[in-house]
């Protein structure tokens, strides 16, 4: 359950690495689809209504059987959002023993502002990366400016959503190792013992101190480099030609499907043939077009 970037890319990494992943979105909230073209790839989609019924923590029975047999429960929602509708980890604990609870926020999980809401490009401006990716592009400008006299610059990319979304997906893979490691190594488990779960957390902003850590270019180094195409002409393997039937707004077609070009991933292997084609791994449809149960 998450919207966007930084959660989807963490599942969709799941499903690069054979998970069955059922995205599951809400039908009041409005879909993103030049988002989902490739954020939802290689997942099955459905639509689930948690905001009816009473009291709030009742969960509805579809969802019930769903967790009652999932490995993980991945989500991205606001602080608390999700738990005042039943769905935390100490209850999802009791519902599915020894589940990995996956989840991100913007300004992690202690402190003052561990409730604030904030998205990649907001988080960047509170971390101070958008001020010192201004410093870095005065210093190739010939510029010194210091203090109130720097006005922050975004980066170009999204990068704390794409960084935090594989660190998550990277803990999440890491939980199941050695929850497996430790099952293993139990000489005799009884039926009345409870598998111990597993938590997942990952903040945008510790995201951001680790990235920051790195260090940084000076700027007329990195700000004279050539820039790069979308997609380098050494990189074309990477590409493939998928079939969609995803409708995306302005696309000028009739037709049921048609043809686009996506990025594999790299734990999907070689492009199959036209006669072995994984059609789970392909640019989405709609979302909610599967039924609420595991393939």
């Amino acid at each position: 359950m998450s919207r966007v970037i930084a959660g989807p890319i963490s599942t969709r990494t799941l499903a690069a690495h054979g998970a069955d992943v059922l995205l599951l979105s809400s039908p009041y909230l409005p879909n993103l689809p030049l988002r989902e073209l490739d954020t939802a790839r290689g997942k099955r989609t459905g639509l689930i209504d948690i905001l009816s019924g009473s009291p709030l923590s009742t969960l509805p029975k579809p969802l019930r059987r769903l967790l009652e047999q999932a490995d993980v429960f991945s989500q991205a929602y606001r602080p608390g959002g999700l738990a005042q509708r039943g769905l935390s980890a100490e209850n999802l604990q009791t519902i599915r023993p020894g589940i990995v609870y996956a989840e991100l926020c913007a300004f992690g999980f202690t402190g003052p502002w561990r409730n604030h809401k904030a998205y990649d490009s907001l988080t960047q401006t509170a971390c101070g990366m958008n001020f010192l990716e201004s410093v870095s592009f005065n210093q190739h400008q010939g510029q010194e400016k210091y203090g109130a006299e720097v006005e922050p610059k975004a980066l170009p990319v999204q990068a704390l959503d794409y960084a935090a979304g594989s660190l998550m997906c990277f803990a999440t893979l890491a939980c199941k190792c050695r929850a497996l490691l430790e099952r293993s190594s139990q000489d005799k488990v009884t039926s009345e013992e409870v598998e111990d779960g597993w938590k997942v957390q990952v903040s945008l902003a510790s995201t951001a101190e680790w990235i920051q850590s790195l260090g940084q270019i000076h700027g007329d180094d990195a700000w004279t480099r050539p820039p790069r195409d979308v997609i380098p002409a050494e990189d074309t393997a990477r590409l493939a030609e998928m079939v969609s039937s995803f409708k995306v707004r302005g696309l000028t077609t009739d037709a049921e499907e048609v043809q686009v070009m996506a990025v594999r991933h790299a734990s999907i292997p070689a492009p199959l043939s036209t006669h072995q084609k994984d059609s789970r791994w392909t640019v989405p449809s709609h979302l909610g077009v599967d039924r609420l149960e595991w393939a």
